[in-house]
């Protein structure tokens, strides 16, 4: 019999959810179907992180509260990441972030 799979359902800060918000927004206006993908894309990300939290590359950070931070590509959006932390039986979304941002000062806000 194969093990059921361990899930770690995610919880967004208040600086991802702005992120999420900020961009779809703006994707909405010029084109809505796209913004539906990138929501779409965003959740499938999250989903699959929270099934293989340890997918998501690391990230090197030197806060000690990001210690462990990973960052995934969203699926089909692959110049945006999504930042996140493992934690025992969550994860933490942190940031969803464009890959040509200042990285660590936005990861620092």
């Amino acid at each position: 019999m194969v093990p059921p799979l361990m899930r770690k359902p995610a919880t967004f800060t208040f600086a991802a959810d702005e992120d999420v918000a900020e961009q779809a927004a703006w994707i909405a206006a010029d084109n809505p179907e796209a913004a539906a993908r990138f929501i779409d894309a965003i959740a499938d990300t999250i989903r699959y992180a929270e099934e293989n939290p340890l997918a998501g590359g690391r990230y090197p950070v030197k806060a000690l509260a990001l210690r462990g931070l990973r960052k995934p590509q969203i699926t089909g959006f692959e110049n945006w990441l999504l930042f996140y932390l493992e934690r025992d039986d969550s994860l933490l979304i942190v940031r969803v972030l464009h890959g040509a941002r200042d990285l660590p000062t936005a990861l620092s806000e």
